[in-house]
């Protein structure tokens, strides 16, 4: 495949990442309602080189598709591409003109994991330590304010369309509209659910997740992001 590089940045043009399981498949299918904009989500079998991404720049990755769409807005909202952003070595801000993240409660992201088909229990202390290192590595990206991520909220997005009325301006979509069903339609849901929420882990789940995330997480939550109490309160 011919990488072209792109320079200068390409107007109308919009990246959303942040956890899986995390309202990015939600949010690519409502925006995808856009007339005036090609909207993606992540892509067949990208999930098996992403990780990849964190050795090569993102401008590599991307500038197909952004070429290949430039007559039209364009838009990802794509969990895998956490991979590529490392500050450093991003090259966002030379290829798209908004950037932003979604962010869900960490642990309701556990327990979605963990209700994928062929989860087991076996599963869960490599699910809680990989869902935090991911979500650490997303709260220093938001944190630094030198790359200027705007920050929307699983929370909201799934139950205010004001939320998703918000994100659509953000990206200069002006072709979309919400109503009320449409927040609390479910998309991408599990078939199972035999793993609990938070308030019903087992005091030996709870105690991994509070030992990890203190040895993990290295920066302040953001105000409004944890559904329930601040960890000082668990």
């Amino acid at each position: 495949m011919t990488f072209f590089p792109i320079m200068l940045t390409i107007t109308k043009t919009f990246f959303i990442t942040g956890l899986g399981r995390s309202g990015t498949k939600f949010l690519a299918t409502m925006l995808g309602r856009s007339k005036s904009h090609i909207v993606i989500h992540e892509q067949p079998n990208e999930g098996r080189i992403s990780q990849h991404l964190r050795w090569f720049p993102i401008q590599r990755f991307l500038s197909n598709r952004l070429v290949l769409n430039r007559d039209r807005g364009y838009g990802e909202v794509n969990s895998h591409l956490r991979y590529a952003l490392h500050p450093q070595k991003s090259g966002l801000e030379v290829l798209i003109e908004r950037r932003g993240i979604v962010f869900r409660d960490p642990r309701d992201v556990i327990t979605s994991v963990m209700n994928r088909r062929g989860r087991t229990i076996g599963d869960f202390d490599s699910i809680c330590m990989r869902v935090l290192d991911y979500y650490n590595l997303l709260l220093g990206l938001r944190l630094n304010p030198s790359l200027k991520y705007e920050t929307f909220f699983f929370s909201e997005i799934t139950s205010d369309r004001r939320a998703l009325e918000k994100v659509a301006n953000w990206a200069g979509i002006e072709d979309c509209c919400f109503t009320d069903d449409d927040v609390v339609r479910k998309i991408n849901v599990n078939k199972t659910e035999w793993f609990p929420k938070w308030v019903e882990w087992e005091a030996r789940e709870k105690k991994k997740y509070l030992q990890s995330y203190s040895s993990i997480v290295s920066y302040p939550d953001l105000d409004g992001l944890l559904d329930g109490p601040g960890l000082c309160s668990l």
